[in-house]
C-alpha cells in the first residue's frame, strides 16, 4: 500500500496545540448547545403541536408556535457557532480532515444546500407560508447534516480505509457506512440533542413561571418529561456506543486510563443527577432546581466534547507528528479581539430583542 497520507501543514500554528484543542471543545460544546434547541427542541415543538391540536391543550400550542417562531434565529446561531471549532479542526487535523471530505465530497458538499433549504423552510414556518409538515422535513434535513458531520468524522480518523475507498471509486460518492460505530455514534447525537433541548426548554418554563405561571408550570413539566426520557434511552445508547469503540480504545474509558475513565463517568453520574433532580421538580413549583439542572447539563456536554476529542487522539495516535511546532501569536491575539468583540455584538442583539419581546 502506498504512502496515502498526506503530511501536516508546515505553516506556523496560530497558536499552542493545546490552547488549540482547548478552543475546539469550548466552541463545540457550544454549538452542539445550540444545535440541539435547534434539532431536538424542533422536534418536541413539532409534536407539542400535533398533540396540542389533537387534546385541545393551548398550552402545547401556545408552546409550539413561540418556540417555532424562534428556530430560525437559534439555527443561525448554531451555524456562526458551528465555524469556529470548523476551523480548529482544519489546523489541527487538517490532513485527516480534508482527505475524508475529498472521498465523501458530493455528499459533504450537499451541506451546504440542504442548509439554507432548512433554514428558509424553518423561516417560512414562522411565517406561516408553508405547514407544519415543512418543519417536520427542515427537522429530516438538519438530521441529514448532522449524519453527514458523523460520517465526515468517522472517515478522518481510519485513514487505513482511505486508499480502499479511493480504489473503488474515484467519484467522491463514498460514506463511511461499514464504520462499526458510525449509527451509534449518530443515535448518540440525535438522543443526546433532545435530551439537552428537553432541560433547556424546561429551564425556559421555569423562568416564563414569574410572567405565567400555569403556562411556564407546563412548558416546565414538558421539557423534564423529554429530558428524562432521552436521557434514560442515552445512557443505553451510550453504553452500546462504549463497546463499539475498539477495544484499545474503548478500553481506556473503562479503567485503562484512570483520568479518562473518571473523567466519563463523573460526566454520567452528573446526568443521572440532573435527571434524578428533573424528575423530582417536575411538578412542582419550584424553579432554581431546573435551571441548576439545565447547567449541569451544559457542563455534561463539555465533557462528552473532550472525552470526544480524547477519542479522536486514541484513532490517529499513530499518524500524529510533531509537526507545525512554531507558533504564530499575533493570530491567536487577532482571534480574541474579535472573539470578544463579537460576543459583545450578540449580547447587544440579543438585548435589544428581549426589550422588544417584553414591550
Amino acid at each position: 500500500m502506498p504512502n496515502f497520507l498526506p503530511g501536516a501543514d508546515l505553516i506556523a500554528m496560530p497558536a499552542p496545540a493545546a490552547l488549540l484543542r482547548l478552543l475546539l471543545i469550548a466552541t463545540l460544546a457550544l454549538h452542539m448547545l445550540l444545535l440541539s434547541l435547534t434539532l431536538g427542541g424542533g422536534l418536541i415543538a413539532f409534536v407539542a403541536g400535533i398533540c396540542g391540536r389533537r387534546f385541545k391543550n393551548p398550552h402545547a400550542q401556545a408552546f409550539s408556535r413561540k418556540f417555532s417562531a424562534a428556530l430560525p434565529v437559534i439555527l443561525a446561531f448554531a451555524i456562526t457557532f458551528g465555524v469556529a471549532p470548523l476551523l480548529f479542526v482544519q489546523v489541527l487535523y487538517g490532513q485527516f480532515f480534508y482527505s475524508a471530505t475529498i472521498l465523501m465530497a458530493w455528499p459533504w458538499l450537499s451541506v451546504v444546500a440542504v442548509m439554507i433549504v432548512a433554514y428558509y423552510l424553518l423561516y417560512a414556518r414562522t411565517f406561516g407560508k408553508v405547514g407544519a409538515g415543512a418543519g417536520l422535513l427542515a427537522l429530516g434535513l438538519l438530521a441529514w447534516v448532522a449524519f453527514m458531520y458523523v460520517n465526515v468524522s468517522t472517515l478522518s480518523m481510519t485513514p487505513k480505509k482511505w486508499w480502499t475507498i479511493w480504489l473503488a471509486s474515484h467519484a467522491g460518492l463514498a460514506l463511511n457506512l461499514a464504520e462499526p460505530t458510525l449509527l451509534p455514534r449518530f443515535a448518540h447525537l440525535l438522543v443526546g440533542m433532545v435530551a439537552v433541548a428537553g432541560i433547556g426548554i424546561a429551564a425556559y418554563g421555569a423562568i416564563q413561571q414569574k410572567a405565567d405561571p400555569k403556562y411556564g408550570r407546563w412548558v416546565k413539566a414538558h421539557g423534564a418529561l423529554w429530558f428524562a426520557g432521552a436521557t434514560l434511552v442515552q445512557l443505553a445508547v451510550g453504553r452500546w456506543l462504549l463497546l463499539s469503540l475498539p477495544r484499545k480504545i474503548g478500553g481506556q474509558f473503562l479503567g485503562a486510563d484512570v483520568a479518562r475513565t473518571v473523567h466519563l463517568f463523573t460526566a454520567v453520574g452528573v446526568a443521572v443527577l440532573a435527571l434524578l433532580l428533573a424528575v423530582g421538580v417536575r411538578k412542582r413549583a419550584a424553579r432554581a432546581p431546573i435551571v441548576v439542572c439545565a447547567i449541569l447539563i451544559a457542563l455534561v456536554v463539555a465533557v462528552m466534547v473532550a472525552v470526544r476529542e480524547w477519542v479522536r487522539e486514541a484513532y490517529l495516535a499513530d499518524y500524529l507528528t510533531a509537526a507545525n511546532v512554531e507558533v504564530q501569536t499575533t493570530a491567536v491575539i487577532i482571534f480574541f479581539a474579535l472573539f470578544a468583540i463579537g460576543l459583545a455584538v450578540i449580547a447587544w442583539m440579543l438585548l435589544k430583542t428581549a426589550r422588544r419581546e417584553r414591550a
